[in-house]
């Protein structure tokens, strides 16, 4: 799914981890000052009268840090190329990349190019076959082409090098 994949390109904890951790850091400071009003809250609280909310005493937090949390939820997560990210903490190379760079590399990792396969499927073009004949897909044109193919493949692509930037910028048409 691409949309697992925006927190981990933009190096930004997803939301709901992100809210996981903020309402863990409100429960525990209150916690550990009784004399606040909302500690009696948290800890007699008041029946739910709405089976739509969800308090932060109904909250469960997990016992390893968000950052291990989200680590365990992308490798589990199944996403196409998700091999490529070890650590979703960590910037993905090339995240300094000039932004039509940075968007083809997205683009090639997440399976969401302009190739004339997708084209094709969308109604933008007439044919989704590549200049060699075969079905034009990323993998296709990244690993298998004999007109555009990279060497090494999408985990080379993925380190984003100077040769992948060369590449990128050599070819027929933008990913």
């Amino acid at each position: 799914m691409v949309a697992q994949w925006l927190p981990v390109l933009s190096n930004i904890i997803p939301p709901e981890l992100r809210r996981l951790m903020k309402g863990h850091q409100e429960v525990t400071k209150v916690m550990n000052n009784p004399e606040l009003p909302l500690y009696n809250d948290i800890i007699s609280h008041p029946q739910k009268r709405l089976k739509s909310r969800h308090p932060i005493w109904d909250l469960t937090f997990p016992k390893e840090s968000i950052p291990e949390v989200w680590k365990n939820r992308w490798k589990d997560s199944g996403v196409q190329n998700s091999t490529l990210i070890a650590d979703p903490m960590m910037r993905v190379p090339g995240f300094n990349l000039p932004r039509h760079l940075w968007t083809a590399l997205n683009r090639a990792m997440t399976n969401q190019d302009r190739s004339k396969s997708l084209l094709y499927k969308w109604s933008m073009t007439n044919s989704p076959l590549c200049a060699c004949g075969a079905e034009q897909t990323i993998q296709h044109v990244i690993e298998e082409c004999p007109n555009t193919k990279f060497n090494g493949g999408i985990a080379r692509l993925h380190k984003a090098e100077e040769d992948v930037v060369t590449w990128i910028n050599n070819l027929e048409f933008r990913l």
